[in-house]
């Protein structure tokens, strides 16, 4: 039988809640599979820890995964104080890493790809270098709040 995808009532993504979380699974670790060869971008690699939930299929065909993800989900609400709590931290850090750190963790990029943290932004572009960031930094919220996240899973 050919179900379809989403139109039916009988589809593939209509089926099963689990058929949804497999599917997101998998698109989003395409999307950190191109993000990261397109970009070369670090960050994407964080988001390629969402393969860990691949296992979760499993639980198409297991009862007992079936509870043990139900409970996991069903805890979520009563955790919901504690995340506050670290979103709190996480700021806090996160504005005084931008206050101490800012714009100071920058190093210049010479065109064969060799960095000189030494030079200041003018001798940089004078040797045709370009200043910038190459890593986790400070420089606004966004990336102290992703810095600091890298930092605390590692």
């Amino acid at each position: 039988h050919v179900y379809g995808f989403i139109k039916r009532p009988t589809s593939y993504l209509r089926r099963d809640i689990y058929n949804i979380l497999d599917f997101l699974v998998v698109i989003i670790n395409i999307v950190t599979i191109i993000g990261y060869y397109t970009t070369q971008n670090q960050s994407m690699e964080a988001i390629g820890g969402v393969a860990a939930l691949r296992p979760i299929r499993l639980a198409k065909e297991s009862q007992g995964v079936r509870l043990v993800i139900g409970a996991l989900l069903g805890a979520i609400p009563r955790t919901k104080n504690i995340l506050w709590c670290a979103i709190g931290l996480f700021l806090v850090y996160g504005i005084l890493g931008v206050s101490l750190f800012g714009g100071r963790q920058r190093v210049c990029v010479l065109p064969d790809a060799t960095t000189v943290p030494q030079l200041t932004l003018t001798e940089c572009h004078i040797v045709g270098g370009r200043y910038m960031n190459t890593g986790a930094h400070f420089d606004h919220i966004g990336a102290s709040l992703i810095s600091l996240f890298q930092m605390a899973t590692m």
